[in-house]
């Protein structure tokens, strides 16, 4: 969801394919549906985001040590750019940018 906060602009009428390494959120985010009510939110805001911005989206399990998007957040990466993975995101031409997400107040209007 925050990728569709954040990047509305490049992600808008695209081909989307998210690698996830959650099984539970997949679940949720394929199905549409959580038991949990949190993710239940959060799934449901996620398709109403998607479908608003016509985005074509597939979600793909991928395991954990195989997701780049962990590469800052593994053993060993104080400092991200020194991970021997982190050639992938250079590859890629990957740039950060600062995420945007409402504050905790502010969800309960998203949906």
């Amino acid at each position: 969801l925050a990728a569709y906060l954040t990047f509305p602009d490049v992600l808008a009428g695209r081909r989307v394919l998210h690698f996830i390494d959650n099984t539970a959120a997949l679940s949720a985010l394929v199905h549409g549906y959580s038991s949990a009510a949190d993710m239940a939110q959060m799934s449901n805001m996620f398709h109403l985001r998607v479908a608003s911005l016509r985005a074509d989206v597939w979600l793909e399990y991928v395991p954990s040590a195989a997701n780049i998007a962990d590469i800052p957040s593994r053993p060993g990466s104080r400092i991200a750019s020194r991970h021997p993975d982190w050639w992938m995101l250079e590859a890629l031409q990957m740039v950060p940018r600062s995420m945007r997400l409402p504050a905790a107040d502010q969800w309960d209007s998203l949906s």
